[in-house]
């Protein structure tokens, strides 16, 4: 089982940080709110706030705008229970962060349990850091159903996550990364969309951009996502253990005018499904960017991952729809195929027979629409799967079903290449508000709508195992009607050139004032404890 280290600061310890970072220890005298605040508003920043071992109920949000260190007794020592009144999207926060663009600053040796009264979810963090840092580490410190997404992290902020455990049994994400301030994007009310990500190229095995999530370990029961991260965000998820849970992605869709999450570098975990009932099927949900997946393995799934593009079969405000003439994308001038529907209304199905297609001639990012409907969109077209002579079958809608063709009915067939921000592209034009804050998005190159030239960038997978297959090959599957192999993502490849950051990340050995958690020498053998996370029992701290 992973093991977590910590003992009370002695007075040598005390003199080490002190005499490191030239900075005050302030004792907070009970993990109580109060106590806690008053000892962080005594803190300059380099400090370090330490709060004893006991259990409190906070009511009220801890707000820190200064970048200081704030370490618990450790996990099951300072518990620290959410009991805050609030609204469903409301912002409140356990913990709210806001670090200084060049400092440092850290979280650590705590245990955060979810209320029994305010049980309502929020949607935004109960521990928060937002804006401008490149040196946050949260470490050590265990997240126990919570009404609320545990880590959200925005703007542009980077670190690492390192030994938490994190035990969910709602839907709600274990960690949330929306780092749409990365390049300095100053959109979205200065938190930026992600556009400059997507306009950069990503530097892959450093620390710059990314957030690493590392040596931590995921039971979730009621099978939620160890994480989503979106508006260009860049994360690298090493050496955790995964139970019940999926790591995932968001896309340039439904996010409305936030864009997807640009870059991923998964390995050396090991993730396994051991209750199929309302579990995830795969352990790898992404819906944009590129990415690298090696060295993992995978027990119990029933698939190796999830490659998609929402946008064959929805449109979502205000990118649209990729229906083949949509400008954001990159088309196929020309359409393709018309004619009518000469069957019975149908749903699934499209037949012309006055036509005598090649089998699948239209499949691989082909397009068909009901005219008849306009076309365009939801429900008026979709992603073609398979034809034969003379019908075409079709993707459903998330939201709308199956798309219906009455007898009569007109039918058009174009072609999209590769869409925008999908799986397997990467840097491209900027793309930014036509007026600052309207949300209404442009390609900054030609002043309108337009394809942003996005260079191909694909994922690879290699040295994975999974079901007990060592370097498991995946294959062409559904995913390549849109998603193609050997252009969009290479299977069972290295990436050229490529070298994992070293082990462990910076802050973890030594970039930080030392503390009282000793340095973990070398990655885990075992990434999974033998005996996985157990449920605790009402509030009771959870103990190894």
């Amino acid at each position: 089982m992973l093991k977590h280290y910590f003992t009370t600061l002695t007075t040598a310890a005390v003199l080490i940080i002190g005499s490191f970072c030239e900075a005050a220890v302030i004792p907070a005298a009970s993990p109580a709110f109060k106590d806690v605040s008053d000892a962080v508003a005594q803190a300059s920043p380099g400090d370090t706030v330490t709060v004893p071992a006991g259990t409190a109920v906070w009511t009220n949000g801890l707000t820190i705008n200064k970048d200081i260190h704030l370490v618990g007794a450790g996990i099951g020592q300072t518990v620290l229970i959410d009991e805050e009144y609030r609204i469903p999207w409301s912002f409140a926060f356990l913990i709210a962060w806001h670090p200084v663009a060049n400092g440092s600053v850290q979280l650590s040796g705590f245990t955060f349990q979810g209320g029994v009264t305010n049980k309502t979810s929020p949607q935004n963090g109960a521990l928060y850091f937002g804006g401008f840092c490149s040196n946050v580490r949260i470490d050590h410190c265990r997240l126990e159903n919570l009404h609320n997404e545990g880590i959200w992290i925005e703007g542009a902020v980077f670190g690492v996550i390192d030994h938490c455990e994190f035990y969910q049994t709602n839907w709600d994400n274990a960690i949330s990364i929306e780092n749409g301030g990365i390049g300095g994007d100053t959109g979205n009310g200065g938190l930026g969309y992600g556009d400059k990500s997507w306009a950069t190229p990503v530097l892959w095995g450093q620390t710059n951009e990314f957030v690493y999530i590392e040596d931590c370990s995921f039971y979730n029961p009621a099978g939620p996502a160890v994480d989503d991260f979106a508006k260009g965000s860049r994360v690298v998820f090493r050496y955790n253990s995964c139970t019940n849970t999926f790591f995932q992605n968001h896309g340039t869709e439904s996010s409305q005018r936030n864009r997807g999450g640009r870059a991923f570098e998964v390995y050396g975990n090991k993730f396994i499904v051991n209750n199929n009932v309302g579990q995830p099927n795969t352990p790898l949900f992404f819906r944009s960017g590129s990415g690298l997946i090696f060295s993992n393995t995978f027990s119990g799934y029933s698939q190796f991952w999830s490659l998609v593009n929402f946008r064959s079969v929805d449109a979502y405000d205000p990118w649209g729809s990729a229906n083949g003439q949509n400008p954001w994308d990159s088309n196929n001038p020309t359409m393709l195929q018309s004619g009518t529907h000469t069957g019975s209304t149908a749903t699934g199905h499209l037949t012309d027979d006055n036509a005598n297609w090649i089998v699948n001639q239209w499949v691989g990012g082909y397009t068909v629409q009901n005219t008849s409907l306009g076309g365009t969109n939801r429900g008026g077209y979709s992603l073609i799967y398979s034809n034969d002579a003379h019908n075409i079958y079709y993707l459903a809608s998330v939201y709308s079903g199956f798309m219906n063709f009455a007898t009569g009915q007109t039918y058009a067939i174009y072609q999209t290449y590769a869409q925008l921000d999908q799986i397997g592209r990467g840097q491209g034009n900027l793309i930014a508000d036509s007026s600052f804050g309207n949300g209404i998005p442009v390609n900054t190159v030609t002043g309108q709508p337009s394809w942003p030239n996005e260079v191909s960038d694909p994922v690879y997978q290699w040295a994975n195992s999974y079901n007990g297959v060592a370097n498991y090959a995946y294959g062409e599957t559904v995913a390549g009607y849109d998603i193609r192999l050997n252009r969009d993502y290479y299977d069972n490849t290295p990436k050229p050139g490529y070298t994992p950051l070293a082990y462990p990340h910076p802050l973890v050995s030594g970039l930080t004032p030392p503390n009282s958690f000793p340095p973990t020498a070398s990655p885990p053998t075992n990434t999974v404890p033998e005996n996985p996370l157990a449920p605790p029992s009402g509030l009771s701290v959870f103990k190894h």
